[in-house]
């Protein structure tokens, strides 16, 4: 019995033993045991720690990756995430311990993961910060001299970066015709900036010197352009005559007309310098004066339609400007016709509208359908009369010259209701007209949108898309708000916002004190969408000056820092040619981008210099070693070749 037990106890020991031989190769071929031994595994990241990294401007953000664990590695990766763009800036990237990596400014989060032998994934993750200094703004290339022609916009679009991704403060002086406003972003750091004008009219030509200037309020970068505004001749604007008709005989047998012409340069027909002259297509029945004035009596014999072509021309300007080419003209005269038939009758008859589309006179539309109208005409006396278009009773469109007259109209987004198109056609005298009745069912204008209608002459339409552009004035001198309470200035609304402002700034009642400046749309959008604020506080001082410590506007000039830009002497910047405002280098190091080479170049060549000085003298010893120890040869020698004798 006792053999029996053991031999019992034994197979129940063996059958232990194999089951929990076959859970260990299950469980190594499972990767448990690996997670049990590993349960201590550890991730040491020793660099970069949780702290903040100080860097200078425009310098590599580069931090030592240095970590470590307590067992075997097989592949070590990162992943380093922005979080203050919320962006991933490295994904997966493989390392060995002991590298570097460039960080990004602001705040950092990185992921070290490592795979050991077995196949399991570790990681651990440390937060840290990189500052750096703030910076000056940056201006890119920008033209240093700008031609813009009469009878144009300026529209001069310019990179401005700033890497502190702070929100610029921009100013050109001095204002008027030329000012500078935000267009659009490049990314957090870079921008676009016009600097625009409104129509540039003769009293506009000329030279002018602007500064443009961005702040961050600590440091400001400016640039000089130099903007030409080149005349050009304008070319006379004469009135259309339209189609004329007379009689053979009776009291309106007499064709008395004076040609209208307005001319930017040479003034009207009435001031003797614009020059007339005219053709027929057949017999010539008159002359034209100095003037434009036309004067002609008919009879029988001259029964008929008769084309004329009526031109002016001007003078040209003097002195044009060497770059005048590039406004696609050389500013000499210029010649402007208008054409327009006289018929001689018996009997004048009415024109008539014969046919006309669309056939419906009254109908329904949506306020962004695209309308066409059509009529087409006769004249028995055989004059091709005049047609002129109206869009609720407003005129939009004048046709000569053809007997099918066409309209095209869209009155735009946001317009509805009951409107009318009106075509009306002449010979001079007698007319005949057509009208269609339309309900106008509207469309929302989307944002940036404006509202109401235009088009004619075959295209054109309503729906325009019109960018905004403020031209704002300086703001005047602080004015002080208690000696101006009551005045009718400022509003009971404006006076609570300007004292609630100035107690924000523990501002006495002395010195609080506020502007108000005037602006304009050039665009005339309409719809202030980007429209800024007129009125704002400011620190009042009786006689402000470019030394009184305080950023204020005095002689018609706004200050860009404190003391200096606007009526005071530029402002220390990046690109003036100064080593200042703690600038390593001329115009680098400090807020400035990092300098080409490093500041410390001339201890750098002392060091060097001191090498080689140190080198030629252990050469010098050398020698000097070189040279006792051949002598004390060649002594021995002598010695013991006398000793031999």
């Amino acid at each position: 019995m006792k053999k029996k037990g053991i031999k019992f106890y034994s197979l129940i020991i063996s059958l232990f033993i194999f089951i929990l031989s076959a859970l260990l190769v299950f469980a190594a071929n499972t990767g448990i045991v690996d997670v049990l031994i590993n349960s201590n595994f550890n991730i040491q990241i020793y660099s970069p720690e949780a702290i903040t990294y100080n860097f200078s401007v425009g310098s590599n953000y580069t931090i030592y990756l240095n970590v470590s664990s307590n067992g075997e590695v097989s592949a070590w990766w990162y992943d380093l995430i922005d979080l203050r763009h919320n962006r991933d800036v490295y994904k997966n990237i493989s390392f060995t311990p002991n590298t570097t990596f460039n960080a990004v400014r602001w705040e950092n989060q990185l992921n070290v993961y490592a795979l050991d032998n077995g196949g399991n994934l570790f990681n651990k993750t440390v937060l840290f910060d990189v500052f750096v200094n703030n910076s000056s703004p940056q201006i890119g290339e920008i033209n240093s001299s700008i031609y813009v022609c009469e009878g144009n916009y300026l529209a001069y679009l310019f990179e401005v970066t700033d890497i502190d991704e702070d929100i610029l403060i921009s100013d050109i002086s001095p204002k008027n015709p030329f000012y500078v406003q935000f267009a659009d972003y490049n990314n957090l750091s870079s921008f676009n900036y016009y600097v625009f004008s409104g129509f540039l009219r003769k009293t506009h030509v000329g030279e002018y010197e602007e500064t443009v200037s961005f702040s961050d309020e600590d440091y400001v970068d400016s640039a000089i352009i130099n903007i030409s505004v080149i005349e050009i001749n304008n070319a006379p604007m004469m009135k259309n005559i339209g189609v004329q008709t007379i009689w053979s005989q009776g009291e309106n047998n007499s064709f008395d007309y004076k040609t209208l012409v307005s001319d930017v340069e040479d003034g009207n027909q009435d001031q003797g310098i614009l020059k007339f002259n005219i053709s027929f297509s057949g017999i010539k029945l008159f002359n034209i004066s100095s003037n434009g004035v036309m004067n002609f009596t008919a009879n029988s014999s001259y029964l008929g339609v008769y084309n004329i072509s009526v031109c002016v021309n001007d003078t040209g300007i003097p002195n044009p400007s060497e770059y005048i080419g590039i406004c696609g003209q050389n500013g000499s005269s210029i010649t402007v016709c208008k054409n327009f038939s006289l018929t001689i009758t018996n009997e004048n008859r009415a024109p008539e509208i014969l046919d006309y589309f669309p056939s419906n006179l009254s109908f329904s539309a949506g306020s962004e359908d695209i309308l066409s109208f059509n009529v087409i005409t006769k004249d028995a006396d055989g004059t091709i009369p005049d047609a002129y278009w109206y869009v609720d009773d407003i005129f939009k469109e004048y046709d000569a010259g053809s007997l099918n007259n066409s309209f095209v109209y869209i009155f735009g987004c946001g317009v509805s209701g009951n409107h009318t198109i009106k075509v009306r056609i002449t010979d001079g005298v007698l007319e005949d007209s057509m009208q269609w009745n339309l309900t106008i069912n509207p469309t929302v204008c989307p944002q940036g949108v404006s509202e109401g209608g235009g088009g004619g002459g075959g295209g054109g339409g309503g729906k325009l898309y019109c960018q905004e552009r403020w031209a704002w004035e300086e703001w005047p001198q602080c004015k002080n708000f208690k000696d101006s309470i009551g005045l009718g200035e400022l509003s009971l609304e404006q006076e609570f916002l300007i004292k609630e402002r100035c107690s924000l700034f523990n501002w006495e009642d002395d010195v609080c004190g506020y502007q108000i400046r005037t602006g304009q749309d050039l665009n005339l959008c309409n719809y202030n969408l980007t429209r800024e604020g007129t009125i704002q506080e400011c620190y009042y001082t009786k006689n402000p000056s470019c030394s009184d410590n305080i950023k204020n506007c005095h002689d018609d000039l706004c200050e860009v820092l404190t003391d200096c830009g606007g009526p005071c002497n530029a402002c220390p910047s990046c690109s003036d040619g100064i080593k200042n405002q703690g600038e390593e280098e001329v115009d680098c190091g400090g807020p400035c981008f990092a300098c080409e080479f490093p500041s410390n170049k001339g201890i750098r060549w002392g060091v060097y210099f001191f090498v080689i000085i140190f080198i030629i003298i252990l050469l010098l010893i050398v020698k000097l070693f070189v040279d006792s120890y051949e002598r004390k040869k060649k002594l021995e020698k002598a010695i013991a070749k006398r000793s031999s004798y």
